[in-house]
């Protein structure tokens, strides 16, 4: 069951464009984004398209790590399908005010 839900639909007939997962750490929960490119490996090998979006300190060198690519809110907010929020309470709740008022899903 697991496996079905990370892999995108595609019939015989057409292939899809990769469907848009956005990643929404609080880089100072998820501790050098390990969390956030474990999820990303795991996501973008299912076939989909992944960004990350930080929803705090997305320029403080001291909890961003080097390699990770950052995408801007407003390049994803009306074309990702999902935001995965991992952080804690206030992570969840800066995110749905950036998606407010989108009609996206939010996974809490």
């Amino acid at each position: 069951m697991r496996r079905q839900l990370l892999t995108p639909r595609t019939s015989n007939c057409e292939v899809k464009m990769a469907r848009l997962i956005v990643l929404c750490p609080n880089p100072y929960r998820d501790c050098g984004l390990e969390l956030t490119k474990k999820a990303k490996n795991i996501l973008t090998a299912g076939g989909y398209k992944v960004a990350v979006c930080p929803v705090f300190g997305a320029h403080d060198t001291a909890v961003m790590p080097d390699g990770v690519e950052l995408t801007a809110w407003s390049a994803v907010a009306d074309s990702a399908e999902l935001f995965i929020v991992i952080g804690g309470d206030g992570t969840i709740l800066h995110t749905a005010r950036y998606l407010n008022p989108k009609a996206q899903a939010l996974l809490i």
